[in-house]
């Protein structure tokens, strides 16, 4: 019984102490955890200033815009229409852009992923982000491209989520000019 009590009193005495004193292992937790949430929120800066400069560097070089394609709010998946047209893009690029690249760059406008109102279909698939959207738009693109003979190698995919628009995003028309995706040409010697 007695070595019950001691027990007791010696886990309730440390108990005391880590209290008063504070417990390292604890505070060095807080200490990672606050310096991960910097650090995430860093490599998230020098992502969208990475983003930038691709951007940038697209339009600043000898890219010519090849073809836009537009999308439905919250979708990455293309009408028949469009994988036809893309079809015969892939074609005559290939018979006639030899020492060409293809950049391909996927856009959303500004609505929140998930804002389902009821008002347009659905999404067929969740996005975790604009900028997955984005970039699933460049990838069903690319991939279209690729199946109709384009080698991997001469397309490149970039994302933008919803930065770099080229219309407003206040109304629903102004929207829909945002959720693109633009393929450029791009000279193999750039």
């Amino acid at each position: 019984m007695h070595r019950l009590i001691i027990l007791l009193l010696t886990s309730a005495l440390i108990s005391a102490c880590s209290t008063i004193i504070g417990d390292p292992p604890t505070q060095q937790r807080i200490d990672a955890q606050s310096r991960n949430a910097e650090l995430k929120s860093e490599a998230a800066s020098l992502k969208e200033t990475l983003r930038d400069q691709q951007f940038q560097r697209t339009a600043a070089s000898d890219a010519k815009l090849w073809v836009r394609i537009m999308f439905e709010s919250g979708r990455a998946a293309v009408d028949e229409s469009t994988h036809h047209t893309l079809h015969a893009l892939a074609a005559k690029y290939l018979a006639e852009s030899p020492h060409h690249l293809l950049i391909v760059q996927g856009f959303c406008d500004n609505e929140p992923i998930g804002g389902y109102d009821g008002s347009h279909k659905p999404p067929a698939r969740h996005y975790h982000s604009l900028l997955a959207l984005s970039e699933a738009r460049a990838v069903t693109v690319a991939e279209i491209l690729m199946q109709s003979g384009i080698p991997k190698e001469e397309i490149k995919i970039e994302a933008f989520g919803d930065s770099h628009f080229i219309a407003g995003n206040n109304s629903d028309s102004e929207r829909r000019k945002n959720r693109r995706v633009d393929v450029f040409l791009v000279n193999r010697q750039s």
